[in-house]
């Protein structure tokens, strides 16, 4: 056969080495499973865009009134994409500069 041709190196290692390499991707795995990936959200209420934006009711009323802040309004709840965030902080977003020197 051709693998018996072809030439082989043998490494010796020590066992506590291979025991503590198994140990370590145990571990790993045992995380990996314990990882939860949130869903991303695409739709906010007032008090969760309030939260993110960290502000309080009469301001989000003026960015509403304003047009700065567009909005969903289904009866009396106001409801906001994440493009709508979005569009408000890229509107209002100042480029960052350095000073020549």
């Amino acid at each position: 056969m051709d693998i018996l041709n072809h030439s082989a190196s043998l490494i010796l290692v020590d066992k506590t080495v291979i025991d503590n390499l198994i140990q370590t991707v145990k571990e790993l795995q045992s995380e990996i499973k314990t990882i939860k990936v949130k869903p991303f959200k695409s739709i906010f209420n007032n008090q969760e865009i309030k939260g993110l934006l960290g502000i309080q009711d009469k301001l989000l009323k003026k960015y509403r009134d304003e047009g700065l802040l567009a909005y969903t309004q289904v009866g009396d709840k106001y409801w906001y994409t994440w493009d709508d965030i979005q569009s408000f902080l890229h509107y209002h977003r100042e480029e960052a500069y350095a000073l020549a020197g």
